[in-house]
């Protein structure tokens, strides 16, 4: 109930959504944040998940509480709109064939081959949860594992 009190309140033109000077005026206003206006702009961007220039409450919701399920929503996503499967999507980041992929590859894909505008510690926390074992890599079923968890439909599958 909080949150739909604060979005009802921060939606000013009562359209269902927080457009960009809403959400700078409630960055600034209500939470009392100092970051700079581009940092602010970039976790717009990212809350902005349809691209429609607002965010809707679920979306700010999600952010919130629980960003892991956020994140996995938005590669499951990115991966669909490109097609890829798990195997081919942990193909594409295992660059070097190694079998695992470190952080700096997988921040890289996620950035440049799948666009994801989230801040570094988002997908810092996505790999940190991916990593099962703790050993600063993750395997393709780890990856996996993470893609099919959750309340949504599995991610792709490969096709034999």
């Amino acid at each position: 109930r909080k949150w739909e009190k604060l979005f009802k309140e921060q939606d000013k033109d009562h359209n269902g959504r927080i457009a960009w000077d809403e959400f700078l005026s409630m960055c600034r206003r209500v939470l009392k944040l100092k970051d700079e206006e581009k940092y602010l702009r970039a976790i717009y961007t990212s809350l902005d998940v349809d691209c429609v220039g607002g965010v809707l409450q679920d979306d700010l919701q999600e952010f919130a509480e629980n960003p892991t399920k956020r994140m996995r929503r938005r590669l499951r996503r990115a991966m669909e709109d490109r097609r890829l499967s798990i195997g081919h999507f942990f193909e594409s980041l295992d660059t070097e064939h190694a079998g695992g992929l470190e952080w700096t590859d997988f921040r890289k894909v996620c950035k440049s081959q799948l666009q994801l505008v989230d801040h570094e510690s988002q997908l810092l926390e996505v790999f940190d949860c991916m990593d099962e074992r703790k050993t600063g890599v993750i395997t393709e079923d780890e990856l996996r594992k993470f893609l099919e968890d959750g309340e949504e439909s599995p991610a792709p599958r490969e096709e034999s």
